[in-house]
């Protein structure tokens, strides 16, 4: 079915930027980039009181995700991740994902599901999987978009 689809030019839609990645040069017509797709969030939704009062309790953390990258590998990355905060000094934010990121420490703290809109501009750095999506929102307001 696919190769039909090829065949027949069906037209593609991607949902990244070019302000991340120009289009290649060698892509049919019919593929068209139609810039980054961000989920729907409510204009009264806000960070949980847990969170915000985590944030202010001390310096700006580092925010650790791989969203739905690395299922099956939690224990391994959330260890390798307190690790990497502790020698950097910082306190951090660990967002489980499919990964199921977790720690146990007063200066980590571990998330569910937030929208990236309202907690990316919030940590002093966002360590991620580098999926188009999730690198779009980690750019400051003021890149391309």
């Amino acid at each position: 079915m696919r190769r039909r689809q090829e065949r027949a030019n069906w037209p593609i839609l991607y949902g990244f930027s070019t302000a991340l990645l120009p289009r290649p040069a060698d892509w049919r017509p019919g593929l068209e980039i139609a810039g980054n797709w961000w989920p729907h969030v409510d204009p009264a939704d806000r960070l949980s009181p847990d969170l915000e009062d985590f944030l202010a309790a001390g310096p700006r953390p580092a925010l650790i995700t791989f969203g739905s990258m690395a299922a099956g590998e939690g224990d391994r990355l959330s260890e390798i991740a307190v690790r990497a905060l502790r020698r950097a000094g910082l306190r951090g934010i660990l967002q489980s994902g499919s990964a199921g990121l977790a720690a146990d420490d007063d200066d980590i703290l571990t998330l569910g599901d937030v929208p990236h809109t309202l907690l990316f501009p919030r940590p002093a750095a966002v360590v991620h999987h580098a999926g188009a999506g999730t690198s779009a929102a980690a750019l400051p307001p003021e890149y391309p978009r």
